[in-house]
């Protein structure tokens, strides 16, 4: 009989007593470590950076609830409002966490030292400085834990793992064999790269986020793959993906959340982080490409493309302020538009029927002039007025980013525009967009909404 089933055949045995066998998990993060990673994805948490579309934390967490624990306290000498607004209380994980600070010469002992209220009558694993420990989540490590020494149980000079609180051994018999855990060398971007191709190899043995019907392949809420898209596994794809006809995905791709991945692109063996937009027919092999800056872990080189075609950063929708200046922008121009307007759509309006919002269907000469003269959106100038639709922007809108083009033939080639030209849109850069639109009415096969 093999060790990993004499470890699994000791657990019903021992039930009762591990119901027994309380444990909780206490992170030690200090500012200064892992300094390549604040240069690296500069405005990150260390503990939030994301690997294989998870932040290291949350590994973490998965290894406490793994462990037993279900009460975690993050411990640091630093800032932790980012942590804090990210973990709140913990609830979404099934975990009660809380929070404390520390001094930058504490020791480890002072450390615990100052904790021993959390300690309480429970067993505590220590994570001291650590990012990520190598599991699997179809290994028992409660009763191995609870059973084993207090002191030191691994250390690779990064971080350290130790076992500490009340000892466990009157509650549970040692455990007879080990499951798989280690701690990975992680102190470079060159070992954040290998590891991410790892734990993506490997995801059976954790916990990935995204649906998986098959394994090496985990796709996210929101994704859409057009016709045409290879897919070679093991791959990794976030929330609210578009990956455009002709791409080639994987394999060894990670794919984050938020990202748009044009036309014939070809993504392998890298790493696309969040908020992303790939460009039509780039090449992106064994490369790290976060907004507009492509990195070589191999070299640690890194690139910032100027060219928003190629790769650029998408940007959420701004600030209130932004929002406000926006608004403000949209209702002046369509001010101007409405006096300019409003004489011939006043004269020519009794010669045609019922105008519709992009009709270019008509056949009678005043129509066709009346729609090319942009009258027909006349009428939806007072919604702009009154806040519920913009002058120009994403359907709905008076005018549609798509109509700035005079090459969108049908509705998919309408919304890579329209997502391209939001991704890159700030108020004032509205305003020759809507010339564009206004002087492309002629040739748009694309109308609005």
């Amino acid at each position: 009989m093999t060790a990993r089933r004499l470890l699994h055949r000791s657990i019903p045995s021992n039930q009762n007593k591990l119901e027994k066998a309380r444990m909780k998990t206490l992170i030690i993060i200090r500012e200064n470590a892992h300094s390549w990673l604040r240069d690296t994805f500069p405005g990150q948490h260390p503990l939030l950076v994301r690997i294989c579309n998870k932040s290291f934390l949350e590994f973490l967490f998965d290894f406490s609830i793994i462990a037993g624990a279900r009460e975690v306290r993050i411990v640091s000498d630093g800032d932790m409002a980012e942590i804090r607004d990210f973990c709140h209380d913990g609830g979404r994980w099934g975990l009660n966490i809380s929070y404390a600070t520390i001094q930058k010469s504490d020791t480890i002992t002072q450390i615990n030292n100052k904790n021993r209220r959390f300690y309480a009558a429970e067993r505590i694993i220590v994570l001291d400085n650590l990012l990520f420990i190598e599991f699997n989540k179809n290994e028992s490590y409660t009763e191995y834990l609870a059973s084993s020494h207090v002191g030191m149980l691994l250390s690779n000079g990064q971080g350290s793992v130790y076992l500490d609180g009340a000892d466990q051994q009157s509650i549970l018999e040692q455990c007879g064999s080990s499951p798989h855990i280690s701690i990975p060398e992680l102190g470079s971007l060159p070992e954040y790269f290998r590891l991410s191709a790892e734990i993506l190899r490997q995801g059976s043995r954790y916990i990935l986020p995204g649906y998986s019907n098959e394994d090496g392949c985990y796709i996210g809420r929101n994704v859409v793959i057009h016709k045409g898209v290879e897919i070679k596994k093991p791959v990794i794809i976030g929330n609210n993906v578009q990956i455009m006809p002709g791409c080639v995905i994987g394999p060894e791709a990670v794919i984050g959340s938020t990202v748009i991945i044009d036309r014939e692109s070809l993504v392998t063996g890298s790493i696309v982080m969040h908020n992303t937009f790939v460009g039509e027919q780039l090449e992106v092999k064994n490369k790290i490409a976060s907004g507009n800056r492509l990195m070589d872990p191999a070299t640690g080189a890194s690139l910032q493309l100027v060219d928003a075609h190629l790769l650029s950063e998408i940007t959420s929708e701004g600030t209130v302020y932004e929002g406000i200046v926006r608004r403000l922008v949209h209702v002046l121009a369509a001010l101007l538009l409405f006096i300019a307007q409003l004489l011939p759509y006043l004269f020519l309006r009794p010669f045609v029927g019922e105008p519709v919002a992009g009709g270019t269907g008509h056949e009678h000469k005043t129509a066709q002039l009346f729609n090319r003269l942009s009258l027909d959106r006349f009428p939806q100038l007072f919604r702009v007025f009154s806040g519920s639709l913009r002058l120009i922007g994403s359907q709905p809108a008076v005018f549609r980013y798509a109509e700035t083009e005079e090459w969108p033939e049908n509705e998919m080639d309408a919304r890579i525009v329209e997502q391209f030209c939001t991704l890159h849109s700030h108020p004032f850069g509205d305003i020759p967009l809507l010339l564009k639109a206004l002087l492309n009415r002629k040739e748009s096969k694309i109308a609005a909404s």
